[in-house]
């Protein structure tokens, strides 16, 4: 959908798409609060009454009349032409609706089907919202129709549509319990006190990240960097999928006071999914620019070396989500945000020396979308280890940086290797898609060779690799037994 969409728009357009949808996801995080990772914590840990739930839904309701109020109503015509760098007022309406429907209704139908573990039924819903999604964004384009404003309508409908069938198909379990309205704000108050800064540090530094490249970089340079991100988080496909399971079963732990069983999820989600995450990240940084040229077209040829950058991003993204699971789950909220707000008040000083003009009162380097890139994959890196380090240490767990250097390293060395015997010998005239083929067969081999004889190198003994090669074997034929 994403490649349809950026070659439907153009660098020009895709980026003042992105630009919106990005502004109002931050956004969302300031009035949100916390609360969404509070109410998922609660019904993750026990089933609750109809009126729990009911309370939460009119939050939610409440923060979209709040946001039309403040946006559409209170804010002056200039302040909002200065925000959105004079973007239309109906693309600014329509993006504000399909963020909100996208990211706090969906948001919130998936948090109570996973809180059931009813995962499969939230996943299916997800793949048909996605395919019907594709569906109609291929069909617009094919008939030249494809604009921001028909994206944006797409979206909400989509939502809409996905949120009564599952109104339908998730059945969740209720119980018969007795609370004050006073109460119930006391027990969100405590858990989300200390996210309340925080999550305006993150609105800052999500939007300042968004406006700067914006009003500095341009509408193209914001194309090339969403594009970036957006084939770069395809190597999350597993993280996502596995987040709020994790999160769920570490809640369910005696309320976290099983460490040692905590620590066993913690260990094996933060190694399975860094792996394979590093492993898809590294196989196609190679293949930028044969990517670029080959599904996005040469508009977007000047966002190769900050799409090599943005795979790198994804490895540790997937550590920082099993860490901020396991905090949230821990009820580590103070640490978590102390931790976090420090790394985005660091990577939002960074931000600004790499973005800034140079003849700016306070000079910058003027990068871009590079320099924008070049502060999405360093100050994560730092920030994600000096997370993983002080939680093990306030818990007595291990921790090693090694694993993670040598992992990226042997897997960028294999990937290069197969790049240049597929595409750089004599098979240059084999058509694109075939090559990625074979060299992804080729790079799939040579790495679980290297890991089964080098397991050390992602943390694991020779037994434990064994045992998920094993595990993996025995999944992947279980349809080919049931035939």
């Amino acid at each position: 959908s994403t490649i349809v969409i950026a070659r439907g728009l153009g660098a020009n357009d895709y980026g003042i798409y992105v630009f919106l949808l990005a502004s109002f996801i931050a956004i969302k995080s300031l009035l949100d609060m916390g609360t969404s990772n509070a109410f998922y914590t609660f019904i993750s840990k026990s089933a609750h009454s109809r009126a729990f739930y009911l309370y939460y839904i009119i939050w939610v309701f409440f923060q979209f009349i709040l946001s039309v109020m403040i946006i559409f109503l209170l804010l002056p015509d200039n302040w909002i032409e200065r925000i959105w760098n004079g973007v239309e007022e109906s693309r600014i309406a329509l993006a504000f609706v399909a963020v909100f429907m996208q990211q706090q209704v969906w948001q919130l139908v998936s948090q109570i089907g996973e809180s059931a573990r009813l995962t499969i039924k939230v996943q299916t819903l997800n793949i048909l919202t996605a395919i019907l999604h594709l569906s109609v964004i291929s069909i617009l384009h094919a008939f030249g129709l494809l604009t921001i404003e028909r994206i944006y309508i797409v979206i909400m409908l989509e939502i809409l549509i996905a949120s009564i069938a599952a109104y339908f198909l998730l059945s969740v379990e209720y119980k018969n319990e007795r609370f004050s309205f006073n109460d119930l704000i006391h027990k969100y108050w405590i858990y989300c006190m200390p996210l309340i800064p925080y999550m305006w540090l993150v609105m800052i530094m999500k939007f300042s990240d968004t406006w700067f490249l914006q009003r500095y970089g341009g509408a193209i340079e914001q194309g090339n960097y969403a594009i970036s991100t957006r084939f770069a988080t395809a190597s999350l496909v597993v993280t996502t999928a596995i987040i709020r399971i994790l999160w769920k079963e570490v809640s369910a732990q005696s309320n976290g006071k099983d460490t040692d069983k905590t620590f066993s999820y913690y260990d094996k989600a933060s190694r399975i999914l860094f792996v394979f995450s590093a492993f898809t990240a590294c196989f196609f940084i190679p293949w930028v620019p044969d990517l670029i040229i080959n599904l996005l077209g040469e508009e977007y040829t000047d966002g190769m070396i900050v799409m090599s950058l943005m795979f790198l991003y994804p490895i540790h993204q997937s550590l920082a989500q099993v860490n901020s699971t396991v905090y949230y789950s821990l009820s580590l909220t103070c640490q978590f945000v102390l931790i976090n707000s420090a790394q985005i008040i660091v990577a939002t000083l960074v931000m600004y020396s790499l973005l800034a003009p140079k003849e700016a009162f306070i000079p910058g380097l003027e990068l871009g979308s590079f320099g924008l890139a070049i502060k999405m994959v360093g100050v994560q890196f730092l920030g994600v280890n000096f997370s993983m380090w002080w939680l093990a240490r306030k818990l007595g767990w291990k921790y090693s940086i090694l694993p993670q250097l040598s992992a990226i390293v042997s897997f960028l060395l294999i990937s290069y290797l197969v790049h240049f015997i597929t595409n750089d010998s004599y098979y240059l005239s084999v058509n694109f898609i075939i090559k990625v083929t074979v060299s992804g067969v080729l790079y799939l081999i040579m790495g679980v060779v290297l890991l089964r004889y080098f397991p050390a190198s992602i943390g694991m003994s020779p037994g434990e690799f064994q045992k998920y090669i094993k595990m993996t074997g025995n999944l992947l034929s279980k349809p080919f037994k049931r035939i």
